[in-house]
């Protein structure tokens, strides 16, 4: 193919092992247009041994054998995937330790343990492993949020493991609570709070990090989230308490984009909601006056 030509003649100005970022950019260009195996010849021409397991090539670059991996598993050809799984958990257990009081990696390196974490949790949710338990999925994005506290794919991650546990709980109906659960305090309740906290501070600080103009359609989709949480459990007080304080982190253009449902809220029965509403638009009152002049005059009409 065309960018198969192109290798030899970048190569002449710019050594592949002198460019491994540009090289892992070209390669998961491939991968996203389905040629997997350019993109694993890109890869080696940036590091001969990528396709070697960590162990037996330790002083290899990690974040070109990283994304060998990562595109073994985007490949998905045979037990390429299996593969991908087993090469991934070997770096993990040399590489993806938590913080010490001395930590001797450097902030590279943790923000690659931080990558393969994340990876991890989500190829083993994706192949619905026996290992792709809550807890365990839990694990590996708290892992890699404390490696890399910026890393905005494991908060989002994280916040979705909390964000589904909350759904499902929510969503057993009255007939599979049974009798006695309906006229006695549900004992999961309190469980249920600490985890919409925990999904909406893992949502705030993932929006924070990622800007609005993200490409990924992630930062929209953290906002709608967000905003359900808030709508369906912003009463308790602990939910509350987590929205007065991300609101105060957050930049209000983060919102515009979600005025009309917010406004849609107004005549929430919950106060503690209908305080977040009120405490929202008036930020945006003050500092974006102007985007709230279309959405409220649809909403007196």
């Amino acid at each position: 193919s065309a960018w198969r030509e192109l290798l030899p003649v970048r190569a002449l100005a710019v050594p592949p092992r002198h460019d491994p970022h540009g090289m892992i950019a070209f390669a998961q260009l491939c991968s996203r247009n389905g040629q997997h195996t350019l993109a694993f010849e890109a890869l080696r021409h940036a590091e001969p041994r990528a396709a070697a397991s960590w162990g037996d090539a330790p002083d290899m670059q990690p974040d070109v054998w990283l994304a060998y991996t990562v595109a073994m598993w985007e490949s998905g050809e045979g037990g390429a995937r299996d593969d991908a799984l087993s090469r991934l958990r070997g770096y993990l257990r040399e590489r993806g330790g938590p913080l010490g009081p001395a930590d001797p990696r450097s902030a590279t390196e943790r923000c690659l343990a931080a990558s393969g974490w994340v990876h991890l949790g989500e190829w083993t949710l994706a192949s619905a492993a026996p290992a792709a338990g809550e807890a365990s999925l839990l694990e590996h994005f708290r892992r890699a949020a404390e490696l890399d506290p910026a890393s905005c794919a494991a908060w989002h991650n994280l916040a979705m493991v909390h964000f589904d546990h909350v759904r499902c709980t929510c969503w057993r109906s009255e007939d599979e609570l049974g009798e006695h659960h309906r006229h006695h305090p549900d004992p999961g309740a309190t469980d249920t709070e600490e985890r919409v906290v925990a999904a909406l501070e893992c949502l705030f600080r993932c929006i924070s990090l990622r800007p609005s103009s993200s490409p990924t359609g992630h930062t929209q989709q953290d906002i709608l989230t967000l905003l359900t949480l808030a709508f369906e459990h912003g009463e308790t007080e602990g939910a509350a308490a987590a929205l007065s304080r991300g609101l105060a982190d957050t930049p209000a253009e983060t919102w515009l984009a979600v005025v009309p449902q917010v406004i849609a809220r107004l005549g929430s029965e919950s106060e503690r909601v209908r305080t977040f509403v009120l405490s929202l638009l008036s930020t945006l009152a003050e500092r974006h006056p102007q985007g709230l002049v279309y959405p409220l005059t649809v909403a007196a009409t």
